[in-house]
C-alpha cells in the first residue's frame, strides 16, 4: 500500500516542490493526499495544485484561539487520510493536543544540529555564536519547539570565511544511501540515529519512512534557503500613518514583471490631502536588485516634489531631482530605496549575516547597512506573526531610526516599518497579503 502524506506549507513550498519531484522521479514511494495552508496565498498551493494534489485552506486568522485551529486542521488532515503529517516550512506553533493526536507520525526539518539553535535565523546565529560545526536535523515533533527525537543528522565544519548559504550546498550533498544509514541506526561520522524505545515502529513503517526522509534529506536547510533568490509577485495592502496626524491612509505594495523580464515595484498612497508614488524597475540577480529605473511623485497641501533616475548600461545614472539634472555612476548590483528591501528579504531568508546593500536615488549611491536585531510577535490586521525584527546602523548621531520587520511565514516579506526623523514617527503595517 502506498504511503500516503499530508504536506502542511505557508510559504513558497520549495521543500513541497522537492517531495513532488521525488515521488514523480520514483525515488519516494509515497503519495501526497492533500497540502493544506494557513495562508490563501502560499505559492505551494500553486504548486500543489499544479501537480494535481488536492488543497485546502485552513486560515488561522478565521479562528478564535489556537486549539479551535488545530481541531480543524486535525479534521482535514484525517479526512485526507495520512499516514504521515510533513511540516515543510509550516510557520505555526502547534498545540499538545495536536502533537499528541500524530505521536510519531510527524515530522520536521530543521536548519541546525538540534538541540542548537532552535527558532529562525539559524545559520547567522551559528555563525554569531562561534560555532565550530553546523548542519540539519530531520526529528519527530513534540510538545517542545524543535525538542523532539532525531531521526538523522548531517553535519559540517564552520571554518574560515564560510557564509550561511554553504549550508545548502551541503545539505544538497546529503545523499539517499547516507540518510538511509542514518535512520537505520548509524552513529558515527556526525550521524544521529532515532532515539532507541521511543516509537514501536514496525518494519514496514521503517521501509517506507527511509524513503520519506531520502526524500526529505534532498530539501532540507530550510524551505526559505532554497527558495532564496526567487522572487514571485504580489500586492500588499498597508495602512501608512504618522505622528500629529490623527488617520492612516491605505498603501498599496505591488511587484511584477514585464515583458521584458525587468521586475517592477511600486507603492501608491492617497487621500484628499494628497497623493504619493514610487516605483522602481530592476534586474534580479540571485539576491540583488539591479535598478533600471527609480522614481517618485509626492503631491500635498500645495507643494510638489519629484525624482526620476534611469541606470544606462555602462552604469551611468542620470535623471533629474526636482527638475535640476543629476549625473553620477553606480556600482554594479545597485538597488534604489524601494527594491533594496526586496533584497533584504532575500538575504534574510538566505541566512546571510552581511546585511548590506548598495542604494542609489536622486543624491547618488550610499552603502546601507543593516543588523538583525532579534524576533517578536506582531498583532497586525493580517494576523499575529512571528517577524524577524532588522534595523539600519548609521555612523552620524542624527536620532533617525530606520526599523523593518520581515516574517518568515510569508516569505520574508516586508510586515512593518518604522521611521523616526526629527521626533517625528512614520509607520507602514501590513493590512492583507
Amino acid at each position: 500500500m502506498t504511503h500516503r502524506l499530508v504536506v502542511l506549507v505557508s510559504g513558497s513550498g520549495s521543500n513541497l516542490q522537492a517531495i513532488i519531484d521525488a515521488i514523480a522521479d520514483g525515488g519516494l514511494e509515497a503519495t501526497i493526499t492533500a497540502v493544506i495552508s494557513n495562508r490563501a496565498s502560499a505559492f505551494a498551493l500553486e504548486r500543489a495544485a499544479a501537480a494535481g494534489i488536492a488543497t485546502q485552506v485552513i486560515n488561522n486568522a478565521d479562528h478564535p484561539d489556537r486549539d479551535s485551529f488545530d481541531r480543524a486542521l486535525v479534521s482535514a488532515i484525517d479526512a485526507a487520510g495520512a499516514d504521515t503529517v510533513v511540516l515543510a516550512g509550516f510557520m505555526r506553533i502547534l498545540t499538545p493536543a495536536f502533537v499528541r493526536h500524530y505521536h510519531g507520525r510527524l515530522l520536521n526539518i530543521h536548519p541546525s544540529l538540534l538541540p542548537r539553535h532552535r527558532g529562525l535565523d539559524t545559520h547567522a546565529r551559528a555563525l554569531d555564536a562561534g560555532d565550530s560545526e553546523h548542519g540539519c536535523s530531520i526529528h519527530f515533533v513534540t510538545e517542545q519547539l524543535d525538542g523532539g527525537p532525531l531521526v538523522a543528522q548531517a553535519r559540517f565544519p564552520l571554518t574560515g570565511t564560510i557564509a550561511p548559504t554553504h549550508c545548502q550546498r551541503k545539505c544538497s550533498s546529503w545523499n539517499t544511501s547516507y540518510i538511509r544509514w542514518c535512520f537505520a541506526g548509524g552513529h558515527s561520522n556526525g550521524c544521529a540515529g532515532p532515539m532507541t524505545g521511543y516509537f514501536l515502529m514496525t518494519r514496514l513503517w521503517q521501509k517506507t519512512a527511509f524513503s520519506l526522509i531520502s526524500a526529505l534529506a534532498l530539501l532540507t536547510c530550510p524551505a526559505w534557503l532554497q527558495a532564496a533568490g526567487e522572487l514571485h509577485p504580489f500586492s500588499h495592502q498597508f495602512s501608512a500613518s504618522s505622528s500629529g496626524f490623527p488617520f492612516s491612509i491605505r498603501t498599496q505594495r505591488t511587484l511584477t514583471r514585464d515583458s521584458n523580464g525587468l521586475w517592477r515595484l511600486e507603492v501608491s498612497a492617497s487621500n484628499w490631502l494628497g497623493e504619493i508614488r514610487e516605483s522602481t524597475a530592476f534586474e534580479w540577480k540571485g539576491c540583488d536588485a539591479s535598478t533600471r529605473r527609480y522614481g517618485y511623485i509626492r503631491k500635498g497641501l500645495g507643494r510638489e516634489k519629484q525624482a526620476l533616475i534611469k541606470v544606462a548600461d555602462d552604469k551611468r545614472a542620470s535623471g533629474n531631482r526636482n527638475g535640476k539634472p543629476v549625473s553620477y555612476d553606480v556600482p554594479d548590483n545597485t538597488a534604489d530605496k524601494l527594491s533594496h528591501v526586496l533584497s533584504l528579504q532575500c538575504k534574510l531568508a538566505r541566512g546571510d549575516a552581511d546585511l548590506s546593500v548598495d542604494v542609489a536615488d536622486e543624491r547618488g549611491v550610499e552603502q546601507f547597512h543593516y543588523q538583525r536585531t532579534g524576533e517578536e510577535w506582531l498583532e497586525t490586521a493580517a494576523g499575529r506573526l512571528l517577524a524577524v525584527r532588522v534595523e539600519r546602523q548609521r555612523d552620524d548621531d542624527s536620532g533617525r531610526q530606520t526599523v523593518l520587520w520581515f516574517s518568515p511565514s510569508h516569505d520574508y516579506n516586508l510586515v512593518r516599518l518604522l521611521q523616526v526623523e526629527d521626533g517625528d514617527h512614520h509607520e507602514l503595517n501590513i493590512q492583507k497579503f
